[in-house]
């Protein structure tokens, strides 16, 4: 058994599954240089819907989910999320990927309804393949607040902002959210845009571990059995 052990650990390893204990995510200003930028999906119902679809020339599809229904548009190619009813009931947005494992590297903008006079404290929230997690919490008060120098009651200025895994993690799931205050229960700002969205994607599945975890178990068995295959047909000859 340990040896079936440090067998998995190899394995694990050598397939660049994610360790989330040790994830490496940081947040950085964006400057579109990522390969693929994500258009709307044409093939797709983008209107008044709760998951807009968008698409990357390389294939890829992103799946935008609002809490409330959105709308999804086209600006200078690029897929852009809007609130579809208005009354700033769109506040929270979750992008996943709908046909690759996910993400190294997602780029993005976003802008608040700034009609407030408090600041708006951005969150952005990620999940990684295989489990864990982290997120980023903007505080426009904070002395030294890079990247999001520029983001105080909306993002008018189109700051882009950059989520990047490295070391074998990969991210599959984002969520955007904002308040008008730092507490938990200060009231949630509303979403007026998402846009410039661009991606790095993992595009083949990684086996789950627990699927390793069986192949590697059905392998030792197998070993076992052929060993004693073997030790019982030099038996036979001997006798």
């Amino acid at each position: 058994m340990r040896k079936l052990a440090l067998l998995a650990t190899a394995v694990f390893a050598a397939t660049g599954l994610p360790a989330a204990a040790n994830a490496t995510v940081t947040l950085n200003n964006g400057d579109n240089s990522l390969t693929e930028q994500i258009h709307l999906d044409t093939n797709a119902d983008n209107s008044d819907v709760l998951t807009v679809t968008g698409k990357t020339d390389g294939g890829l599809q992103v799946l935008f989910t609002g809490n409330t229904n959105i709308d999804g548009t086209s600006g200078n190619g690029y897929a852009q999320i809007n609130d579809a009813a208005g009354g700033g009931v769109f506040n929270t947005l979750t992008i996943t990927p709908g046909n690759f494992l996910g993400y190294t590297g997602y780029e993005f903008s976003i802008m608040y309804d700034g009609s407030k006079d408090n600041p708006i404290y951005l969150t952005i929230a990620y999940t990684l393949v295989g489990g864990g997690g982290g997120s980023f919490v903007f505080d426009p008060l904070a002395a030294n607040s890079s990247p999001f120098n520029k983001l105080l009651y909306s993002n008018n200025a189109n700051v882009d902002f950059r989520l990047a895994a490295d070391g074998g993690d990969v991210i599959d799931s984002i969520f955007l959210s904002g308040r008008f205050g730092a507490g938990v229960n200060d009231p949630l700002a509303p979403i007026l845009e998402e846009k410039q969205n661009d991606v790095d994607g993992v595009r083949d599945a990684l086996p789950e571990p627990s699927t390793w975890a069986m192949m590697l178990l059905g392998f030792g068995a197998a070993g076992i059995a052929v060993r004693r295959s073997r030790k019982k047909g030099l038996a036979t000859q001997f006798a």
